[in-house]
């Protein structure tokens, strides 16, 4: 039976809440930038296969990204080593912000309630929420402009998008 204080309050269940809002928003916030960046891999070859489907729809997704290869080829490269600096301060920035998140986190689930008296699970609970949804919002709008940047921009990027449609080109060729 768990322990009773004075008041007659469950402590185990208040203690148990309190690291289960931890340990969800934390994990929200270091699963965030993963899964963004699996996001982000995972869509061209998502759309390849879907494109493969048939051999028209295999077609247009070859036209479509030699179009985009084509406009994207229109603005200047940036060098290797702009790249890598662009890069680096893209993760400085995420990491940053990540530091930032985390120490609002420890604040406003450990200390505030601390400071405040007795405040409702719930609050802690949402509030945790919102706030690992305002660190994932301005981690997203520090890396996803980048990373489309990036992609128009870097030779790296532009090398890739080349050799996928000569892949697809032989899959195409394959299937005919």
């Amino acid at each position: 039976m768990p322990h009773q204080c004075e008041e007659g309050v469950n402590v185990l269940a208040g203690i148990r809440s309190d690291y289960v809002g931890l340990i969800l928003s934390v994990a929200a916030l270091i699963g965030a930038f993963p899964l963004s960046l699996l996001a982000n891999l995972a869509t061209p070859s998502i759309r390849n296969w879907w494109a493969e489907r048939s051999i028209s729809s295999l077609g247009r997704r070859i036209v479509a990204l030699e179009r985009e290869l084509e406009e994207i080829e229109k603005t200047p490269v940036i060098s290797d080593g702009e790249e890598r600096i662009l890069r680096a301060l893209t993760w400085l920035g995420f990491i940053l912000m990540q530091m930032v998140g985390f120490f609002l986190l420890i604040v406003s689930t450990l200390l505030l309630p601390k400071m405040n008296g007795n405040v409702d699970d719930k609050i802690t609970g949402w509030g945790g929420i919102v706030l690992a949804g305002a660190i994932f919002g301005a981690q997203a709008s520090i890396i996803v402009p980048t990373l489309e940047f990036l992609r128009r921009r870097s030779r790296t990027s532009r090398e890739r998008m080349g050799n996928q449609i000569k892949v697809l080109r032989a899959r195409l060729a394959g299937r005919t």
